[in-house]
């Protein structure tokens, strides 16, 4: 049935029991008195969901799947572990785990009908191996069309190999099998449609694979598998397993003339532990046992429960994890707090990291990951009132934007129970009201002066902040400079509090220690032999600002004061490192016409700008407004001195630890430079263990 049609989201909301072996669409809200079975699919081989660090990110759907789901079936301890660990579910889950056999694998316990189906494919008298090998599509260097020459290649040794009462039957991949060419064949062919795979694969004398967790099921029958693994030092090279091939029992081959070898040789392994560890409650009548059990009510399979309510749930929105200082400072409290006082989960949308899915492995082990899996989903009247609501400030139009809000919480995270979420970010109208409308406590965090971002750009929705931060339970600021600014905006009946951002020193300490390296998305005025050399270069006086290509960064007037400076100071060498931003080519245009040109080093996206700045000789904040600006506290821990503009957000650090500030301007920012080339401006050398320590503090008291 098409998931997309009509006709399967009716029956997804009409029936009262759903299985799966997977999961449902993205859009499916689990009904009250809905039952869910899901029996997944294989036990795996292959790593899976957390495990896998490059699609990490893209595991939300199946993750809330199995949150919502009334049953699991696990058919050996092994696989449990592995699904309870990798999509997180331990303690969380709320439904019953079943200790009992995968019902697709009944059949290999049904020798008349495995009798049955041998005869109607005519190989009574013959030796039968299936061949079912794992598609390499994961494999970014594995072409589909070199697969199908390796395949065609051995397929075809294996041919002129084998008696005419030897016979192979392929299931490949769909892409592979669509295009293989088995029509010259004596003794391959491809697996009867009209059959199930299972059907096939039980009336066989032994099982041919490589990657493939099919092994597990069919080790059921006890007869022999064979692994043809020819390209097991690539593949492993892309793909994560949880088992070495070499710790299974089962004989592995690498060339056709040693598989064939393999099958005229009887079983000569032993399997006994193996079955005892992976197919432990596998059994005849699996399938109608768990039917009794769920549905008839019968308590007939195992039962057991991994829910445990004494710990608490906190989630938190960390945004897109883009390189930009909101997710540094995310990252860097979470490396500070007491991960096993509670279940932290950070989340995000899932679109959005799609085009860097390596984000996600920085955020720490000890916290948890749920994916949004989508995008919000809207009703046409909800469309119709976000425009009212966002365009017009029509606030009435709340309602029905709430209620989306609402449905889609209960989408993305109805199977746990949160004891305060927290909207880290900040930012994005519509995950500002998502957040707002959980049913526990709610924190939002305000990361810069957001009546400077409302005057100056237009990425913001006033009416959006306004009742966000008089809605939400509390309203974190960074820093004790932006209270005012949010006060402002919230009135009064804001519950307005400082939660100062964590420093990862160490982090950073660490980074500046490795190799100074371009990326391959770097692009920089200069290679990266040059920049090594002028870094090395003591006779030189390299003054840096790390900050993304934006107009608040003030680039234009750092770039102003630089060309006076350098004009005394010919020795002056600037360098300009930013992530991301709109202005990043006008910023290059603005250095090519300056006096100063050949001073002026314009570097984009270096993954690690550590090592460039430790060698540096001042930083320079030249912010027209700012949150708190954590790159003064990186350059502060490498040493460096710092000149700030005393704007609000970082002028509180700056006055606390006795930095330097100037006035926002290009005129100031050069009395800064002057006053760093007479001695003036010494690095801060904050004691960032008693900073940290006092950080973490204020976040968790926000959760108490």
């Amino acid at each position: 049935m098409d998931p997309k049609s009509f006709k399967y989201f009716r029956l997804l909301a009409e029936a009262g029991y759903l299985i799966t072996d997977t999961s449902f669409t993205t859009k499916y809200i689990k009904k009250k008195g809905q039952v869910i079975l899901n029996t997944w699919h294989g036990t795996p081989l292959k790593v899976m969901g957390r495990d896998v660090a490059d699609s990490a990110y893209s595991m939300g759907n199946i993750e809330r799947n199995l949150l919502f789901s009334d049953y699991l079936v696990y058919p050996n301890e092994y696989m449990k572990e592995k699904m309870v660990s990798a999509y997180m579910l331990e303690g969380v889950y709320k439904g019953t785990i079943l200790n009992e056999g995968y019902p697709r694998n009944c059949i290999f316990f049904d020798k008349l009908k495995a009798r049955d189906v041998r005869t109607a494919l005519g190989l009574d008298g013959k030796k039968v191996y299936v061949y079912m090998p794992t598609w390499r599509g994961n494999l970014a260097k594995m072409k589909t069309d070199e697969q199908m020459k390796l395949m065609q290649k051995y397929l075809s040794e294996l041919d002129g190999m084998l008696d005419d009462d030897e016979v192979i039957i392929t299931k490949l991949h769909p892409f592979m099998a669509a295009d293989l060419d088995t029509s010259g064949f004596r003794h391959i062919i491809p697996m009867d449609p009209e059959y199930d795979s299972y059907e096939v694969l039980s009336a066989a004398d032994g099982l041919i694979t490589d990657y493939s967790s099919v092994f597990y099921d069919f080790a059921n029958t006890g007869k022999k598998i064979i692994l043809f693994a020819y390209d097991e030092e690539a593949y492993m090279a892309e793909r994560g397993v949880y088992v070495s091939l070499d710790e299974l029992p089962f004989p592995k081959v690498r060339d056709a003339e040693s598989l064939v070898r393999e099958m005229r040789s009887p079983k000569n392994y032993d399997d006994t532990e193996f079955l005892r560890y992976n197919c432990t409650y596998e059994s005849p009548g699996a399938g109608e046992r768990i039917l009794r059990h769920v549905i008839g009510g019968e308590k007939v399979c195992n039962e057991e429960r991994i829910y445990d309510s004494s710990k608490e749930n906190v989630l938190i929105f960390a945004g897109s994890l883009a390189k930009n200082g909101i997710t540094t400072a995310c990252l860097n409290l979470l490396s500070q707090l007491d991960l096993d006082r509670y279940r932290y989960y950070v989340t995000f949308q899932q679109p959005m990291v799609a085009d860097d899915p390596m984000r996600v492995s920085k955020i720490p082990a000890g916290a948890r990951i749920i994916p949004m899996s989508t995008k919000p989903n809207y009703t046409l009247g909800e469309a119709l009132a976000m425009i009212r609501f966002y365009k017009l400030d029509r606030k009435g139009s709340y309602k029905k934007i709430e209620r989306m809000c609402r449905r889609d919480a209960e989408r993305f995270f109805g199977g746990i129970d949160f004891r305060h979420v927290v909207q880290y970010e900040g930012y994005g109208k519509n995950m500002i009201h998502l957040f707002r409308a959980f049913d526990c406590d709610r924190t939002i965090f305000v990361h810069n002066n957001m009546l400077e971002e409302l005057a100056t750009k237009n990425n913001q929705h006033r009416l959006s902040l306004v009742s966000a931060y008089r809605d939400y339970d509390k309203v974190a600021c960074v820093t004790q400079d932006l209270v005012g600014s949010t006060r402002e905006l919230a009135g009064d009946e804001a519950r307005i509090t400082v939660v100062n951002n964590c420093h990862d020193y160490r982090s950073v300490l660490e980074r500046a220690d490795a190799e100074m390296k371009f990326d391959e998305t770097t692009l920089s005025t200069v290679p990266a032999e040059e920049l090594k050399e002028i870094l090395g270069d003591r006779s030189l006086m390299k003054i840096i600002n790390i900050g993304r290509f934006s107009a608040e960064k003030g680039h234009d007037l750092l770039t102003a004061a630089f060309e006076k400076f350098a004009s005394v100071h010919p020795e002056a060498r600037l360098i300009i490192i930013g992530g991301y931003g709109s202005l990043y080519n006008d910023t290059l245009a603005a250095v090519k016409r300056s006096p100063a040109a050949d001073k002026i080093i314009v570097i984009r996206a270096v993954y690690n700008p550590m090592p460039i700045l430790r060698q540096c000789d001042l930083f320079v904040l030249s912010s027209r407004y700012e949150g708190l600006g954590l790159t003064i506290l990186e350059a502060d821990t490498l040493g460096i001195p710092v000149v700030s503009t005393e704007i609000c957000g970082p002028s509180g650090f700056m006055r606390e630890h006795g930095g330097y500030m100037v006035p926002c301007s290009a005129e100031g920012i050069l009395e800064g430079m002057n006053a760093f080339a007479e001695g003036k401006v010494r690095a801060m050398n904050v004691d960032y263990e008693a900073y940290n320590k006092n950080a973490a503090a204020q976040f968790e008291g926000l959760l108490k």
